[in-house]
């Protein structure tokens, strides 16, 4: 699978940023907030939203693209996005398959850590959307990816032209497999998971929360096609244009990659 992510990751902020700047206009005077305020816990299950953020689950379908019509040309447009989320342009890890494995892959565990900031900002960013560190952690029927940030995330973001999103994608079994990918997008309106894999979006499988400086999603084995070895890596990615400057930050983790479950 080759930057599967990415290309929901493209998808879901041209989908969001194109719904939201043309539908409400760009005159919020709000700069991007520090994500502190505002900042609660919350639990998404597999419905794809919980009752309080049932609104923001259609804006964050991968499948999603709107479009807007030469006269409705909203102020953020593929030129003004970063080369990240227009084009694709930084490389993310590529992801071979691992082969179909078998219930001793069921029990593992693959991690990484960063000590030090290296996410590409551009513009005013926040701390809270670098990915420090990453952990997934195998069970009977699932597996559970937990995520941990430079800040405590908010619970939703402070205006409608900024936007962030998480993800985790992972390799397929094999040369036909495309791989899959999972996370979560935030809005004005809150966080809403996504799911993709097979060439098609679907209803976000697992379960998915927010604690703190934490995201955690936990995925059925059968979703993947049962446990089994895999390559993957993890992806935030924020975005904000705010009185016509852009800001972002884009951040991969580990940067080659890793495998599950891991060597040591």
């Amino acid at each position: 699978m080759r930057r599967l992510f990415l290309v929901l990751a493209i998808a879901l902020f041209l989908g969001a940023v194109l719904i939201m700047l043309t539908t409400r206009g760009d005159d919020d005077p709000d700069a991007p907030g520090n994500g502190t305020e505002n900042s609660n816990d919350v639990g998404l299950n597999g419905t794809g939203a919980p009752d309080d953020l049932a609104s923001a689950s259609a804006s964050a379908s991968p499948s999603a693209s709107p479009s807007a019509s030469p006269s409705e040309s909203p102020p953020v447009s593929s030129e003004t996005l970063p080369p990240e989320f227009a084009t694709g342009g930084r490389d993310a890890p590529d992801l071979e398959p691992q082969g179909s494995g078998g219930p001793n892959f069921a029990i593992g565990s693959a991690g990484a850590t960063e000590g030090r900031p290296d996410a590409e900002r551009s513009g005013v960013t926040p701390k809270y959307p670098e990915a420090s560190s990453i952990e997934i952690v195998g069970g009977r029927r699932a597996f559970t990816v937990t995520l941990g940030f430079d800040g405590r995330l908010p619970r939703s973001m402070p205006n409608e032209n900024t936007f962030m999103i998480v993800g985790f994608s992972l390799s397929g079994k094999d040369e036909n497999d495309d791989g899959y990918a999972f996370g979560a997008q935030g809005t004005r309106e809150g966080w809403a998971p996504y799911a993709g894999g097979r060439k098609e979006s679907s209803v976000f499988p697992g379960s998915f929360s927010i604690n703190g400086d934490r995201i955690e999603m936990s995925i059925p084995w059968k979703f993947v096609g049962g446990a089994r070895p895999f390559e993957w890596y993890a992806n935030s990615s924020w975005f904000s244009h705010i009185s016509g400057v852009t800001s972002y930050m884009f951040d991969v983790i580990p940067n080659n990659g890793g495998r599950y479950p891991s060597d040591s």
